[in-house]
Protein backbone atom coordinates (compact mmCIF):
# COMPACT_ATOMS: atom_id res chain seq x y z
CA UNK A 1 0.00 0.00 0.00
CA UNK A 2 0.96 3.34 -1.20
CA UNK A 3 1.35 6.87 0.90
CA UNK A 4 -1.10 8.05 -1.73
CA UNK A 5 -2.98 5.31 -1.94
CA UNK A 6 -3.53 5.74 2.24
CA UNK A 7 -4.45 8.98 1.59
CA UNK A 8 -6.98 8.59 -1.17
CA UNK A 9 -8.49 6.25 1.57
CA UNK A 10 -8.86 8.93 3.75
CA UNK A 11 -10.12 11.18 1.55
CA UNK A 12 -12.79 8.75 0.53
CA UNK A 13 -13.71 8.20 4.07
CA UNK A 14 -13.72 11.96 4.70
CA UNK A 15 -16.01 12.47 1.76
CA UNK A 16 -18.86 10.11 3.62
CA UNK A 17 -18.79 12.52 6.06
CA UNK A 18 -20.52 15.55 4.03
CA UNK A 19 -17.88 18.63 5.11
CA UNK A 20 -18.14 17.74 8.86
CA UNK A 21 -15.39 18.86 11.35
CA UNK A 22 -13.41 16.05 12.42
CA UNK A 23 -10.33 15.30 14.28
CA UNK A 24 -7.56 13.12 13.42
CA UNK A 25 -5.23 11.32 15.03
CA UNK A 26 -2.30 9.57 13.67
CA UNK A 27 0.86 7.48 15.31
CA UNK A 28 4.21 7.11 13.57
CA UNK A 29 3.11 6.52 9.84
CA UNK A 30 -0.55 7.77 10.68
CA UNK A 31 0.85 11.19 12.03
CA UNK A 32 2.87 11.38 9.12
CA UNK A 33 -0.28 11.02 6.71
CA UNK A 34 -2.42 13.28 8.89
CA UNK A 35 -0.29 16.00 8.31
CA UNK A 36 -0.47 15.42 4.62
CA UNK A 37 -4.60 15.14 4.77
CA UNK A 38 -5.00 18.41 6.93
CA UNK A 39 -3.32 20.50 4.17
CA UNK A 40 -5.38 19.21 1.60
CA UNK A 41 -8.82 19.14 3.51
CA UNK A 42 -10.62 21.96 5.38
CA UNK A 43 -12.66 19.86 7.45
CA UNK A 44 -9.72 18.59 9.82
CA UNK A 45 -10.04 20.59 12.74
CA UNK A 46 -7.60 19.79 14.88
CA UNK A 47 -4.70 16.70 13.98
CA UNK A 48 -3.48 14.64 17.11
CA UNK A 49 0.26 13.12 16.73
CA UNK A 50 2.17 10.71 18.59
CA UNK A 51 5.39 10.10 17.38
CA UNK A 52 5.00 11.34 13.64
CA UNK A 53 6.81 9.72 11.25
CA UNK A 54 8.61 13.04 10.01
CA UNK A 55 11.49 12.73 7.44
CA UNK A 56 11.10 8.37 7.70
CA UNK A 57 12.18 7.80 4.15
CA UNK A 58 15.39 9.80 4.20
CA UNK A 59 16.17 8.37 7.80
CA UNK A 60 15.19 5.34 6.50
CA UNK A 61 18.23 6.15 4.10
CA UNK A 62 20.30 6.79 6.05
CA UNK A 63 20.26 3.78 8.31
CA UNK A 64 20.98 1.82 4.76
CA UNK A 65 23.83 3.95 4.26
CA UNK A 66 21.95 4.79 0.83
CA UNK A 67 22.48 7.67 -0.86
CA UNK A 68 19.00 9.56 -0.91
CA UNK A 69 19.73 11.86 -3.92
CA UNK A 70 21.47 8.86 -5.85
CA UNK A 71 18.61 6.29 -7.17
CA UNK A 72 21.51 4.26 -8.22
CA UNK A 73 23.08 3.43 -4.91
CA UNK A 74 19.21 2.18 -3.84
CA UNK A 75 19.75 -1.06 -4.85
CA UNK A 76 21.03 -3.15 -1.86
CA UNK A 77 20.81 -7.05 -1.38
CA UNK A 78 20.36 -9.88 1.61
CA UNK A 79 21.37 -12.86 1.32
CA UNK A 80 19.01 -15.20 2.28
CA UNK A 81 19.89 -19.19 2.57
CA UNK A 82 16.95 -21.60 1.44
Amino acid sequence: MTVSSQINIIFNLLDQLNDKKVCLIGSSMGGYLATLVAQKRDEIAAIYLMAPGFNFFERWMRSLQLDYNNEASWTISVPIFH
